[in-house]
């Protein structure tokens, strides 16, 4: 048995843009998963709002969610999944990592084939809803 390790950097400050005061606001979060096990990994983005109650929450500025896919040895970027800013919502559904044991045939350009560790087959597929 293993355990799916779940690593998120909120200020990631190498990819942001400094506002000439140190500040840096919109940096990206980057969040990391490592030992995925088979299942369906779903990806989302929330719309924060400092008023928790308003009642249609509407997106800022636009989203946009990099896929990476690793083999165990490098990684690939497999999509890039946008959302205009002011589009409303209190999630943005970017779509799923879906993990199967069926690696002789994990080829296509949205999959990844371990080559280290157990035998899988990761797969990148797009959603791109407002939820």
């Amino acid at each position: 048995t293993g355990s799916v390790k779940l690593s998120i950097d909120r200020d990631d400050i190498a990819h942001g843009f400094d506002d000439g005061q140190g500040n840096i606001p919109n940096a990206p979060e980057i969040a990391t998963m490592r030992d995925m096990l088979p299942g369906m990994y779903r990806v989302y983005a929330n719309a924060y709002q400092e008023d928790v109650t308003a009642e249609f929450p509407q997106f800022e500025s636009e989203v946009l969610v990099d896929i990476w896919l690793g083999d165990g040895v490098s990684i690939f970027n497999v999509d890039t999944v946008t959302l205009p800013a002011g589009s409303g919502g209190h999630w943005f559904y970017a779509g799923f990592v879906l993990v199967t044991r069926n690696s002789l045939s994990c080829n296509a350009p949205n999959e990844k084939r371990q080559r280290t560790g157990l035998n899988l087959c990761h797969a990148w597929y797009r959603v791109g809803a407002v939820v």
